[in-house]
């Protein structure tokens, strides 16, 4: 199998490995954003010394991968330990349909609630997917009233339980950890 960031080995595979504005991202770029993943408070120059490259043209890299949209923020990651005591819930949205009319409202609702962790628009039986951090799965009821105040944007909801963690996501991405080069 050729190594698709070796030089003399061909390009990257097209739609894998490209920036939002189309432009390939090379061996250089992905030691960066692997650098950064891991460590976003890390400074321009122990990042240039790390993949041998001058101050300067580090900095116009990082710019041009924070113009382009492949890095979006920097941000710390907290020890969530401290919130052990917050399990966390799937529920399962099924929108009525003024809620489908009002999507961006449901969505705004779904972005300003901080117990909403993550929340995926799915097909099939229900419209949206959760997963929420709440004290109790009673509390799932007050979360629902300040979603939908009025009762009118969600037809039904599911609560199913989990037993536990079969496989946690990966971060950073695979292709961003050391040794993928």
């Amino acid at each position: 199998m050729t190594d698709p960031f070796d030089p003399n080995g061909g390009s990257p595979p097209r739609g894998i490995l490209h920036e939002p504005s189309g432009t390939f991202l090379d061996k250089t770029d992905f030691k960066i954003l692997g650098l950064l993943a891991m460590g976003a408070r890390e400074s321009i120059q122990s990042l240039a010394e790390k993949i041998h490259m001058s101050h300067s043209g580090t900095v116009a890299r990082i710019r041009r991968l924070e113009e382009s949209g492949v890095i979006l923020r920097y941000y710390a990651e907290i020890d969530e330990t401290l919130f052990e005591d917050w399990p966390s819930y799937s529920v399962y949205l099924q929108l009525s349909l003024r809620g489908r009319r009002y999507f961006s409202r449901v969505a705004d609702a779904l972005q300003n609630a901080p117990e909403v962790r993550e929340a995926y628009e799915i097909f099939g039986e229900y419209d949206l997917s959760l997963r929420v951090s709440l004290r109790s799965p009673r509390d799932w009821h007050f979360l629902r009233a300040r979603l939908d105040p009025r009762s009118n944007l969600f037809a039904r909801t599911s609560h199913p339980i989990q037993f536990g963690e079969v496989r946690k996501p990966l971060s950073p991405h695979p292709l961003l950890l050391p040794g993928t080069d």
